[in-house]
């Protein structure tokens, strides 16, 4: 077997490199940077990628993500090319005719993505969760001094997500903000699900395209950077409060680009300077943190991945692909709301030798997940007598986006019982009720109404309605007579 590796500087490139050469594969090296980093078209790259293809006689071109003109070349020279994905959502073009070129092997760590695409009829995708380079990474040892540089009682390694929302925000008018930090606020509590595609979508979408791009209707271009938009908050804030609240008791390192002035009692450490630096805190920090880009929505991040394949200690948030391939409280620890992670932090900091054999069986488990065993699978698909037909399990469908669309379309909002609940309030409070009883709606829980209410949005309701006798000052009971009173309204306007 001959490869063409397609490099674009991807944290995994070396790693494979390294583990094509012990599988004794035979590979050459195509480096090329593309900006921007989605390009269809870039007539110099074909020229030169389809000569290298053309000269070599290889087998398969591989990549890390999917490049939309690598596709192309090889749907040309007849070669196929197999694409491991690990970004979530992974960045491919809208052009469908590009994804379903015949040559794709497209493989996908998150299957909810997976199941999105085949449920649009592309049959070249298959759902592959990442690897480790166990064999590397068992080889590094800490020295004392490493001890000291990456040793914290709670680390986490990732982006803070540098807010571009205050300048979306600052874009919206009152009503349209109350539905945004409304469903900001929901999605925040909800752990084992991925809702903002239906939160955004319907008068939301169309209220917010037509302030920010003078359209009317629904864009599916448009869903997507919206949704992209509030995820990317949504981990920030999420980021941003777990790492402020540790660091109140517990010494915290981060590593990332960029530190924020709330968590100044946060060890910020910038980035990891070089390639086996990031294994050195995962085996030197007593606790390791994966907070999940919310975009994420099932699949299981590369960072729980090298965490494990390092032997490190694991707190993740919950992502369901995570709990039904490792065991909770044996093989890592998963938290399911901020509180919860607060304290499963404090206390695994004061019982060493849990934690230690909890890192110890992540680790195990990871064989599971080398990059030997992960390529023979590709290698199956791509190469087999069953090529082209998904060799990997088929995990079941999952309705198109069109058709969830259509489908929550039925469950419109009432606007006349809007208008009532929330005539005499401020836009922005008219805006927050009307979006969070839209997800109540979507998930069908009316605990996210307990959950998600704000003091303020509680006491403009209180001030609209009258205050009834015997309602106290408590924040708590005043926003349980709230959420109750939403309730009980919508029962009768039903």
């Amino acid at each position: 077997m001959r490869l063409m590796l397609y490099e674009w500087d991807a944290f995994m490139q070396t790693d494979m490199e390294d583990v094509l050469r012990r599988m004794n594969i035979d590979y050459r090296v195509f480096w090329y940077p593309f900006i921007p980093k989605l390009t269809d078209e870039d007539a110099y790259f074909e020229k030169h990628f389809c000569e290298a293809l053309a000269a070599g006689e290889y087998d398969a071109v591989f990549s890390f993500n999917f490049k939309s003109v690598v596709a192309k070349c090889c749907d040309r020279m007849h070669v196929p090319y197999m694409a491991w994905v690990f970004d979530s959502p992974f960045g491919i073009s809208e052009r469908e005719d590009i994804l379903r070129l015949p040559m794709n092997h497209i493989f996908i760590f998150d299957r909810y993505v997976y199941r999105q695409l085949k449920a649009r009829g592309i049959d070249t995708v298959y759902h592959l969760p990442l690897a480790v380079n166990l064999e590397r990474l068992d080889q590094i040892r800490l020295s004392d001094s490493d001890r000291k540089k990456f040793g914290a009682d709670v680390s986490f390694v990732g982006t803070l997500y540098p807010s571009t929302f205050g300048g979306f925000r600052a874009r919206l008018p009152e009503y349209e903000l109350g539905q945004v930090e409304s469903v900001i606020g929901a999605t925040m509590k909800i752990y084992g699900g991925y809702f903002l595609d239906r939160f955004t979508e319907g008068d939301m979408c169309r209220r917010i395209r037509r302030v920010l791009e003078n359209e009317e209707g629904y864009d599916r271009i448009f869903h997507e950077s919206l949704q992209s938009i509030l995820a990317k908050e949504v981990t920030r804030r999420e980021r941003l409060t777990l790492l402020y609240l540790l660091s109140m008791d517990h010494r915290v390192a981060l590593y990332s680009n960029a530190s924020e002035e709330m968590l100044e009692r946060v060890d910020f450490r910038g980035v990891i300077s070089s390639f086996d630096e990031v294994y050195r805190v995962y085996k030197a920090s007593k606790i390791n943190l994966n907070i999940s880009f919310k975009r994420i929505v099932e699949g299981m991040p590369l960072r729980v991945m090298d965490i494990m394949g390092a032997g490190g200690f694991l707190l993740s948030n919950y992502q369901p692909e995570l709990v039904e391939e490792f065991e909770p409280g044996v093989d890592l620890v998963v938290y399911e709301s901020i509180e919860e992670a607060v304290a499963l932090a404090k206390y695994y900091l004061e019982h060493e030798e849990e934690r230690k054999e909890i890192a110890a069986h992540g680790h195990e488990k990871m064989k599971r997940y080398t990059f030997e065993k992960q390529l023979e699978k590709m290698f199956a698909v791509v190469f087999s007598e069953k090529n082209g037909v998904d060799v990997l399990a088929d995990e079941g469908g999952l309705a198109a986006e069109s058709d969830l669309i259509a489908e929550d379309s039925t469950v419109a909002e009432d606007e006349a019982f809007l208008d009532g609940l929330t005539a005499g309030m401020k836009e922005y409070t008219k805006g927050y009720l009307a979006q969070l009883i839209r997800v109540w709606q979507v998930i069908g829980d009316p605990a996210i109404l307990t959950e998600t209410l704000t003091d303020d949005v509680v006491e403009e309701a209180i001030r609209v309605w009258g205050e009834p006798e015997g309602l106290t000052e408590n924040p708590y009971e005043r926003m349980l007579y709230v959420a109750e009173e939403i309730e009980r309204r919508s029962v009768l306007q039903g």
